[in-house]
């Protein structure tokens, strides 16, 4: 788990080009990769090397890289760079020229960019949180929460550019004025519903595909490497020398659980996804909606027979696009059975499941006659703030049906408060 940030990290005038950053920081990727080989590193620091120029070093000491692999890619066309009308037209997000427009449109200083986005010499800071939370099915879940400064940061991108990206109208999560009900609803009364589940969805994008798509847009190879890195964490290892502890990076950025612009960042670049996987749904007679990395589709009638066919086309267009199927997660529900689509019962109208329901209700009951003391819902914590989340959920549902509960809870308040 990374350190907290310093906010007295070294910058200024002095503070290296964006250009001698990224330079280093590969190199010193690259190093850790070959040669994170602890007793080596350590030797090299217990020579004497300065704590701030250590990984000079290893910079000299980077392989030469052989003959290209595919040495026609060198003759690929370059990428094309939008004026800032074409970027108002075809995207409607800000036209970024200079690094310097991309830390005004931050509000924050160039060198507060740089430390942001390339980190700082001496590699004793992590900008991100690192900590595992319990699913619902069991196992672990690994989060990256970045640290306030940063967390700001990337708050100010969504809002000002990754929010603006048009999205596909299938896709309906992390996304304004779109909820698991709209999701669920076009499923409603079909023949037959099929759920997939996308493995390692956030952090199964790279770095190259976040870079890659912002070149797309028309950035320069500067300000979309930038960009780029602001969304995206690296796997590290920790170094520990003469009891202080220094981050390095061992492996790929990539996007990480818990940033801000994870989820829109993950859905602009699932358009394309989207698009071919909805064009494949309607020429099968198909119904197609996205949720996140959930992924549903039903049909009525006829096209209902031809599941197997559907799912190997689904499967291959996914892996085409750079995605995953999780292997343990497909579904498939035929009628006169319950049918969900992300936790919403659709064979006759959108609606919570009973049994869950019941034990709500349940729930309720208990604490209306012997007290709150013992109870709990949903994963714990604050039971108050469960209950009235759940409470929530039950009116974005079906407002109706959740008032019984609405009452019943207002009257336990009451009866608490007396």
């Amino acid at each position: 788990m990374g350190e907290r940030e310093k906010p007295g990290a070294r910058q200024g005038a002095g503070t290296p080009s964006l250009e001698d950053r990224e330079q280093e920081c590969r190199a010193i990727e690259q190093a850790a990769l070959a040669a994170l080989d602890r007793d080596l590193a350590e030797k090299r620091l217990d020579e004497g090397l300065k704590r701030e120029h250590w990984y000079e070093h290893l910079i000299a000491a980077r392989p030469r890289r052989g003959k290209r692999r595919f040495p026609w890619k060198r003759n690929r066309k370059p990428r094309p760079v939008f004026s800032a009308e074409e970027h108002r037209v075809k995207f409607d997000c800000p036209p970024l020229p200079r690094l310097e427009d991309v830390a005004h449109l931050l509000d924050i200083p160039l060198a507060e960019l740089q430390f942001l986005a390339f980190g700082d010499r001496r590699l004793e800071i992590s900008h991100y949180r690192r900590f595992a939370i319990s699913k619902k099915s069991g196992g672990q879940r690994q989060i990256a929460a970045p640290m306030p400064r940063l967390k700001r940061v990337q708050r100010m991108l969504y809002e000002q550019l990754f929010q603006q990206i048009p999205l596909h109208p299938v896709c309906m999560g992390f996304r304004p004025g779109r909820s698991i009900v709209d999701n669920a609803r076009p499923h409603v009364g079909a023949d037959v519903v099929v759920n997939l589940d996308l493995q390692n969805f956030f952090p199964g994008i790279p770095y190259a595909r976040v870079r890659g798509f912002l070149r797309a847009m028309g950035y320069n190879a500067a300000v979309a490497t930038c960009l780029a890195r602001l969304v995206t964490e690296p796997s590290v290892s920790r170094l520990q020398w003469r009891g202080r502890s220094f981050t390095v990076e061992t492996g790929p950025r990539r996007l990480p659980q818990g940033a801000p612009t994870s989820p829109a960042v993950a859905n602009a670049i699932a358009y394309r996804l989207d698009c071919r996987l909805m064009g494949l749904a309607k020429a099968m007679g198909w119904r197609y909606s996205r949720y996140a990395d959930d992924l549903s589709f039903s049909a009525v009638g006829e096209p209902a027979f031809v599941v197997g066919d559907l799912l190997a086309r689904v499967r291959s267009i996914i892996g085409e696009e750079g995605f995953t199927v999780h292997p343990d997660k497909t579904r498939i529900q035929r009628k006169g059975r319950r049918q969900e689509v992300t936790g919403l019962v659709v064979n006759r109208v959108v609606s919570v499941p009973r049994d869950e329901l019941r034990r709500f209700r349940a729930l309720l009951h208990q604490i209306e006659r012997s007290g709150f003391e013992g109870k709990q819902w949903g994963r714990g914590g604050d039971l108050h703030a469960a209950i009235e989340g759940y409470l929530n959920y039950l009116a974005m549902v079906d407002e109706i049906r959740a008032e019984p509960y609405k009452k019943q809870w207002r009257r336990i308040k009451g009866a608490a408060t007396d």
